[in-house]
């Protein structure tokens, strides 16, 4: 296995196995779409697992397109725990914005809750 897929896999074992993890500082770190999949499976299965303690995901100033943001969208349909997510720096266009806004809106509503900061 490429060591890229390696290391993704990890830390999104990492993240979905940590029952107190409530801060993710990931900027500037080369992030790319290979990983942002792991993560997003992490924020899937941390639910899942009764895992809700993940509330702010920093991922800023790293290597993420709209494909992985797609992903991210995605399992936001499946968290509600995250309340913070940092994106700017990245490579995401306006089909990815629009994907994350329609991963927004189907999970939280039309009026996402006052405490979330997107």
């Amino acid at each position: 296995m490429h060591k890229t897929r390696i290391s993704a896999a990890r830390l999104g074992n990492a993240v979905a196995g940590h029952a107190s993890l409530a801060t993710l500082l990931l900027g500037y770190n080369g992030i790319k779409d290979v990983c942002v999949y792991e993560l997003a499976n992490a924020l899937k299965t941390c639910r899942t697992i009764g895992n809700d303690s993940l509330t702010s995901l920093d991922l800023n100033n790293n290597d993420i397109s709209d494909k992985g943001i797609r992903k991210v969208a995605q399992a936001l349909e499946h968290n509600s725990t995250l309340c913070k997510l940092r994106l700017d720096g990245n490579a995401i266009g306006d089909l990815g914005a629009s994907e994350l806004a329609a991963g927004l809106v189907l999970y939280y509503g039309a009026s996402p809750s006052p405490r979330r900061r997107f």
